[in-house]
């Protein structure tokens, strides 16, 4: 039997009922499996106390070692149908455990209440712990390491601890997808709507592990359900919902783990999940706008490029040999064409092309991904006439939105301008960062130091310079990113009603030059006739 000293059980029960909200609050030891009560406030131990309280939510934590924290206990997906807390109307629940002289689980330490506007969350979970930590330093006489890491650092203040994460052991509710999708990468409208559907469920009450468990069962698409299952078992297991983002680099930006952790800060995680949400939206729609309106342009190009290498080898070659046959010299336009049809049908010349293209699909990606090519491509784009100044809207009015969005959910002004440069992706942006952020630390105003970098329109400078004398950047940001949405599309309408007949010319020439190529010869050889 653990023995506990009564003054070490007394100031136990003392911090349970001083430092929580708790209505009732135990001090438990274990008995050969079984545990007694050593001190109660709140609860009649005389009488069949157990008939009142979870006991498997209490043998779960003597049985794994880790804590429980619920914070609606109504709501829990696991411990809510259960009697004693349906009877009871318990609200929030603590249960921590704490260690003996032989390492073993000695007790616990229990609390709970049933008012809803008081719930138990990291804060207290925190406390509790460290204070068990000195607990067990004196049961044993020599500083242990904690068992359960703590994984939160700041409390979130009311009312996301309504919405706080639930540590549990168990979990037999996950099933993660197959390791196969692990490794795939969500699609953009996947992650549209994944932070969509967790802003609407956030909104209406529902907890965060609650709402991952439901996202998981209801993509429809396997990587990112299996992104949910994750997420759900990592802040099941106490991590934030922030840190466990970070855990997943690939599919979750530094923009979004960031403004999560915002929320999670300052309680508004809700409202914060929301606007990222249009935040992800907006970029989404103007993606699929840029990619919708050069679809046409590439169709038409590799229609082009295919007629030039394909139909020359496979639909001329009978009438290329006829040529031959008929002993005429053919013009010099079509020994072109006929050379590109003997080298596109030389099975060597087939074997170095596939060859090519296989080197190709395997070291572009690592090529591409290079700091300098990137930035090379990106300043080659930028300088040229159409192309460069569409880019420069578009990066510009990702990098406003998203300033917008962070200042307006409490971030600093340095973070945030990090934070954003690096949501739009563009290398050189990226690249002038620091210099910016030195000039904001030396004193200048923002509009100054990003004038500085001389990357940014001037008139969104006069603009962002207009909100700081009126200290509304936020606003004039998100005025900014609409009318340059606005701008985008009208700029981006003109690329393509130029790029549309410049391809549907190039196809144009490609037809002619094998009309040429095989007319030329059939004309002069009439002609010799």
């Amino acid at each position: 039997m653990t023995t506990l000293p009564r003054e070490l059980a007394r100031r136990a029960l003392r911090h349970l009922v001083r430092t929580l909200p708790a209505e009732r609050a135990m001090v438990l030891v274990e008995d050969e499996g079984k545990l007694t009560p050593a001190a109660a406030e709140g609860v009649d131990t005389d009488q069949a106390w157990s008939g009142e309280l979870s006991m498997s939510l209490l043998e779960t934590v003597l049985q794994e070692g880790a804590p429980v924290l619920l914070c609606d206990a109504l709501e829990d997906s696991v411990y809510g149908d259960h009697s004693s807390v349906v009877l009871a109307r318990i609200r929030s629940v603590l249960c921590v455990p704490f260690r003996g002289a032989s390492g073993r689980i000695a007790g616990l330490l229990y609390a709970d209440n049933r008012r809803k506007d008081a719930a138990f969350g990291y804060r207290h979970l925190e406390g509790t712990t460290r204070f068990v930590r000195e607990l067990e330093r004196e049961l044993t006489g020599k500083r242990r390491q904690p068992e359960v890491p703590q994984q939160v650092r700041d409390p979130p203040p009311e009312p996301q601890r309504r919405r706080a994460v639930v540590p549990r052991p168990r979990q037999p509710e996950l099933e993660p997808a197959a390791d196969g999708h692990a490794r795939r990468r969500p699609s953009g409208r996947a992650s549209v709507v994944f932070f969509r559907s967790l802003g609407t469920l956030l909104s209406a009450g529902v907890f965060i592990d609650r709402a991952l468990l439901l996202l998981a069962r209801q993509s429809d698409e396997p990587a990112m359900a299996n992104v949910c299952w994750n997420l759900t078992g990592r802040v099941r297991a106490g991590e934030r919902l922030s840190r466990a983002m970070a855990s997943f680099p690939k599919i979750f930006t530094p923009l979004q783990i960031g403004l999560i952790e915002v929320g999670e800060e300052s309680g508004r995680i809700d409202s914060i999940v929301a606007r990222l949400a249009g935040y992800e939206e907006a970029r989404h729609a103007l993606a699929m706008r840029l990619k919708s309106a050069l679809t046409y342009p590439a169709f038409l190009f590799l229609i082009a490029l295919a007629s030039l290498l394909l139909v020359p080898p496979f639909l001329l070659q009978g009438h290329f040999q006829l040529i031959r046959d008929a002993g005429v010299e053919p013009p010099l336009l079509t020994v072109a064409v006929m050379s590109l049809s003997d080298l596109a049908r030389n099975p060597l010349a087939q074997a170095a092309v596939l060859l090519a293209g296989i080197l190709a699909l395997l070291k572009a990606p690592r090529f591409l991904a290079c700091p300098d090519v990137r930035l090379w491509i990106a300043a080659r784009l930028l300088a040229l006439p159409m192309v460069g100044r569409l880019a420069r809207l578009g990066v510009t009015t990702n990098f406003a939105r998203a300033l917008a969005l962070l200042l307006d959910a409490g971030r600093d002004l340095l973070g945030s301008l990090e934070l954003a440069a690096r949501a739009t992706g563009h290398p050189i942006l990226q690249r002038l960062t620091p210099a910016i952020l030195e000039r904001l630390r030396d004193g200048q105003d923002l509009a100054t130091s990003l004038s500085a970098s001389r990357f940014f329109p001037v008139n969104f400078l006069e603009m962002l310079r207009a909100g700081e004398e009126a200290g509304e950047i936020p606003q004039m940001c998100t005025r900014t990113a609409n009318m340059y949405e606005l701008e985008l599309q009208s700029l981006l309408d003109a690329v393509i009603s130029l790029l549309e007949p410049v391809f549907l010319m190039l196809l144009g020439i490609v037809v002619a030059i094998l009309v040429l190529a095989t007319m030329l010869p059939i004309v002069e050889l009439f002609g010799n006739v």
